[in-house]
């Protein structure tokens, strides 16, 4: 089963893994994604997981934060239920392949692999506007523009530990047409099944620290609430901006800590 590889935490780093968790969730209510790409390399600088083990663990918390996510915007009815098992009809296979292939790269490969892919998010966004609703209705479109979207993801998140928000939401928006607030509240119900898909390939590999993920969630769940007070009372652009710049700070860690 996916606990295989657990870790038994001291009293301090359940205190930390909460706190990190807080973190987490402040990003992602605040944002509406991002808080798995950071989860990765804080599983790696802060708590001390190898890079196999923390892109794993990372699931349980994205599967575990998402899926809250999902329910609270459902109630708002904020979720594009078709659009959403559209997107992961390609996703979720290729969630479960990217947590095979997890298992057989070495964690020097995968820790670059992540510090890339963490600088092209800080660019994106630092680069990226307020968001803003399509003056239309969400539209039809032809589904083989958004299927290679969701095999990207899908294998980001399976392979990487990361929920892919960043690419979610937007193609949520150009390519179905919906808004902003249901292009959020669907992204998570795509995050929740790639990232059980995701799990499901590591079955058995010893790769994931369930207590650690447990505990991160709880603290991520904590900050979420925390963060949907504090929505519209912080400008979008500094904190886009903010978070590329801490993104940025995180991948030189990585990297040093690869080349050190």
């Amino acid at each position: 089963m996916p606990g295989a590889g657990d870790v038994v935490l001291t009293g301090l780093e359940i205190g930390l893994a909460l706190g990190l968790g807080v973190v987490v969730g402040l990003v992602v209510g605040l944002l509406g994604a991002g808080g798995s790409i950071v989860t990765v390399p804080v599983l790696i600088l802060l708590l001390g997981l190898s890079a196999t083990q923390a892109t794993g663990t990372s699931l349980v918390v994205v599967s575990i934060v998402s899926t809250v996510g999902l329910l609270t915007h459902a109630r708002g009815g904020r979720v594009a239920w078709r659009a959403g098992f559209g997107f992961a009809a390609t996703g979720v296979p290729a969630a479960l392949g990217g947590g095979y292939l997890a298992v057989l790269l070495a964690d020097e490969v995968i820790t670059v692999v992540l510090a890339v892919l963490l600088l092209g998010t800080a660019v994106y966004m630092w680069s990226r506007a307020e968001p803003v609703d399509p003056p239309a209705p969400a539209r039809s479109t032809s589904w083989w523009r958004i299927l290679p979207a969701g095999v990207v993801v899908g294998l980001m998140t399976g392979a990487l530990g990361v929920g892919g928000g960043f690419v979610v939401v937007p193609a949520l928006v150009v390519l179905l047409g919906l808004s902003m607030p249901v292009a959020i509240g669907t992204s998570q119900l795509v995050l929740v099944l790639n990232a059980l898909a995701g799990l499901t390939g590591r079955a058995g590999t010893g790769s994931v620290a369930l207590t650690v993920g447990l505990v991160f969630a709880g603290g991520g769940a904590v900050g979420a609430v925390t963060a949907s007070r504090l929505v519209g009372r912080l400008s979008g652009r500094w904190l886009s901006r903010a978070f590329s710049v801490l993104l940025v700070l995180v991948s030189v860690a990585l990297l040093g800590e690869l080349v050190l």
